[in-house]
């Protein structure tokens, strides 16, 4: 059972949070009675959310758009934040994409089960089409994008309502042992000297070779799904980074929610958005002084 240290005052922002998992998160916090600001980068979108989420009765859910991608998007919503609440008690960061077009209809018919294509060892095929651009604006949203919120909302966390927290939304797919490349797996397991810096270079020279039309498999790059895999492998490691960085003042923590059935997965999967959800909040609802810096399995914690 929950230890609640929250209240009606306690505000909680989710980003990507218009449908899927980000919406149940949006759904479940707001039902524990604290204020939800459910966020997106399409108005109409986050406006058709906001209408669901009021027909169910809650009314402490605010909007307020939020594209990733730009910092000032980011900027704009921390003077909103301000300005409204003062501040703020939970992030979570929930926006990304795939990075892959999906042929739904090919893979309905041949039988491809998507857990199975993300751990093959082949590169694009008819079931999926990948290309420079996807995977950049792949790495820009998931990692870059969290990376943004955090830089620019991180100093209105407050300690109000005991220790506030990040919760980034991640995957198995993000675990160092995804990166093939041993180089560079045993740089990304040594924590106490992998830095930022490092990780952006990394990103940079897969998405060189990306650009150049380079053999994947070959540079030791994950594939399938390369800029997915990547983006979720920084993003693990971000956490570790970022825990390290803020250990006195916020907890920070990832989790990978299962496989769950949502657009990006089309709708194959073995949970429900609200059962994916509940991993999530469950890890933004811990009790004050609970671990930081780790990696969680749906509700347990894994290994990076």
């Amino acid at each position: 059972m929950d230890q609640k240290w929250w209240s009606g005052e306690t505000v909680a922002v989710v980003t990507g949070a218009n449908r899927g998992i980000g919406l149940e998160i949006v759904r479940q916090l707001a039902r524990k009675g604290m204020t939800v600001v459910l966020t997106c980068r399409n108005e109409k979108n986050g406006l058709a959310a906001m209408k669901e989420v009021g027909e169910a009765g809650l009314d402490n859910v605010r909007f307020h758009i939020l594209d990733v991608q730009s910092s000032q998007s980011v900027s704009d919503l921390a003077k909103w934040l301000k300005t409204i609440f003062g501040g703020f008690d939970i992030l979570i960061n929930n926006a990304a994409v795939s990075g892959q077009d999906m042929n739904w209809e090919v893979m309905n018919k041949t039988g491809v089960d998507l857990r199975q294509l993300l751990l093959s060892s082949e590169g694009s095929n008819e079931t999926c089409v990948y290309d420079y651009e996807s995977a950049r604006t792949c790495i820009d949203i998931n990692y870059y994008g969290t990376k943004r919120v955090v830089k620019g909302l991180q100093p209105l966390l407050r300690e109000t309502f005991g220790r506030p927290r990040i919760v980034n939304v991640t995957s198995v797919y993000g675990l160092v042992k995804m990166m093939p490349n041993p180089e560079l797996q045993k740089q990304l397991s040594d924590i106490d000297k992998v830095s930022e810096e490092f990780l952006d270079s990394m990103v940079s020279q897969f998405l060189e070779d990306v650009k150049q039309n380079k053999n994947l498999e070959e540079k030791g790059w994950p594939v399938p799904f390369s800029g997915y895999k990547m983006s979720k492998i920084c993003i693990n490691t971000y956490t570790r980074l970022l825990a390290r960085e803020l250990s006195d003042k916020v907890t920070v923590n990832c989790v990978h929610p299962g496989y769950v059935k949502t657009g990006m997965t089309g709708g194959t999967g073995d949970l429900s958005p609200s059962e994916g959800a509940e991993s999530v909040v469950k890890l933004a609802l811990s009790p004050p002084g609970g671990p930081s810096g780790n990696f969680y399995i749906e509700k347990e914690i894994g290994g990076f």
